[in-house]
């Protein structure tokens, strides 16, 4: 039988970014331990079983764990360097154990138009923050 790892809310707020977050967190862990406990004993899962755990691992991890703002928000414990024209911020440079994240700043009549995260950033994430407007007002945001 595998061991019991309790976990409350305030650790795992530590890592997830929301609230909602932190729920599917929890159910993931829900349904896993109803799969482990309907093999009555079995030391192998089904290889359906084991799918089905695995679609749910991935589902989580592509909603939650590495998105732009999961990254953006994780930058924060990282050593920073700015640049800057003028008093115009154009760019962020992040490192951390020997990685680097740049966040790139870019704008037209200077209202900030989007946001771009590279460097040694998660895989299969959306790099791209977009902000429209109309006139000075903040209308959209997208990621791509």
């Amino acid at each position: 039988m595998a061991e019991v790892l309790n976990i409350n809310r305030d650790e795992l707020a530590k890592f997830l970014p929301s609230h909602e977050a932190i729920i599917q967190f929890e159910n993931l862990f829900n349904s896993v331990e109803s799969i482990i406990n309907d093999t009555d004993g079995q030391d192998t899962l089904s290889e359906s079983t084991l799918s089905l755990a695995n679609s749910a691992l991935v589902q989580l991890k592509d909603k939650l764990g590495n998105s732009f703002e999961s990254v953006n928000k994780n930058l924060k414990d990282w050593a920073k360097a700015l640049s800057y024209t003028g008093l115009k911020l154009n760019s962020e440079t992040f490192t951390k154990g020997g990685k680097t994240i740049t966040k790139t700043y870019n704008y037209t009549s200077n209202l900030l138009t989007s946001v771009v995260l590279s460097g040694d950033t998660p895989a299969r994430i959306d790099l791209t923050k977009s902000l429209t407007y109309s006139g000075l007002n903040l209308t959209g945001v997208a990621y791509s």
